[in-house]
């Protein structure tokens, strides 16, 4: 099984861990991940007569669970605090000290996560507390990163943008440091999204450009596209015409680097954009372009929320 089919499956973090792996507990994590997928951990446990331990399995769940945030908040939680359990059996001898220091600090991390997703903010804090309890016991700025970036969403949930903001300047302070250009991108583009919420438009604007020069477009093709969208969205609100050509003729620049299932979205949001810039500017074919792209979207499964498309 190659990297490529479990990568969508992993956080920035666990991108840099695996590798550390060693050849048996990545074959482990292989295993677990891809039953994990196919029964849960009933399929663990009985079809693939594993024991839910080790670094390997660890990692397994922690993918599984990271991957369900979007669409399964309940089993993100259940596989996120098997994994905290798990992550509390680790010996040394598994990863050395600091090693399993590190993956019990982002098990802790992953499980507040998930309690932010399902809506209980104080379990979320509480567990957070527990992460950096163990992260300040290492000396990993990633992972520093990694857990402040997490924070930062619950933060801004609970009304605290300010204190979000603050976090997220930190975060991509200590990525640009390690030269994480990307991840330091990725910081920043997500601030932006918190000044828009916040109705600091010409602040989420400059947020937006400061993250997209970070990023190569060919790194990250679907993060670009979405930052760029929300930069249209920005500019339309502001009614800066001329940015919000600019930022379409990106935007078509970008959008033929997307596979998979991803481009048909990105194709029909884009094309949503567009009719909004044509009406916006009073051309010809806007209703056109806005009609085509509302019904094909909704027939996909999407949802409108004023002027975003969500997947049902």
């Amino acid at each position: 099984m190659s990297q490529t089919t479990f990568t969508t499956d992993l956080s920035p973090y666990a991108r840099r861990s695996l590798p550390r792996l060693s050849a048996v507990e990545r074959n482990r994590f292989l295993k677990a991940w891809r039953l994990l997928g196919a029964g849960g951990i009933l399929a663990v446990t009985r079809e693939g007569d594993m024991a839910l331990q080790g670094p390997g399995v660890c990692e397994a769940l922690l993918a599984r669970s990271w991957a369900a945030r979007h669409h399964d908040p309940m089993q993100m939680l259940h596989l996120a605090n098997i994994a905290r359990d798990v992550a509390a059996g680790l010996r040394s001898r598994d990863l050395g000290r600091e090693g399993v220091t590190v993956l019990q600090a982002r098990a802790w991390a992953k499980l507040a996560n998930a309690f932010r997703v399902a809506g209980r903010h104080p379990a979320a804090v509480e567990a957070f507390e527990e992460a950096f309890g163990r992260s300040n016991e290492v000396a990993d700025l990633h992972l520093l990163a990694h857990l402040l970036d997490l924070k930062a969403t619950l933060q801004n949930e609970m009304g605290d943008m300010g204190g979000a903001a603050q976090v997220l300047s930190i975060v991509t302070g200590i990525y640009d440091h390690v030269n994480e250009r990307r991840l330091a991108g990725r910081a920043r583009i997500t601030h932006s999204i918190y000044a828009a919420l916040g109705g600091r438009n010409d602040d989420a604007l400059r947020l937006s450009e400061e993250g997209l020069a970070r990023i190569e477009p060919a790194q990250d093709p679907v993060l670009v596209m979405t930052a760029l969208h929300n930069r249209l969205l920005l500019a339309l609100r502001l009614g800066a015409r001329d940015e919000a050509r600019r930022t379409l003729a990106l935007c078509h620049g970008i959008d033929g680097g997307i596979e998979g299932d991803a481009s048909i979205a990105v194709a029909l949001r884009l094309m949503w954009m567009e009719g909004r810039v044509l009406q916006d500017l009073g051309l010809e074919g806007a209703e056109n372009v806005l009609r085509q792209s509302h019904d094909t979207l909704a027939a996909l499964g999407f949802k409108r929320a004023g002027e975003e498309w969500r997947r049902a």
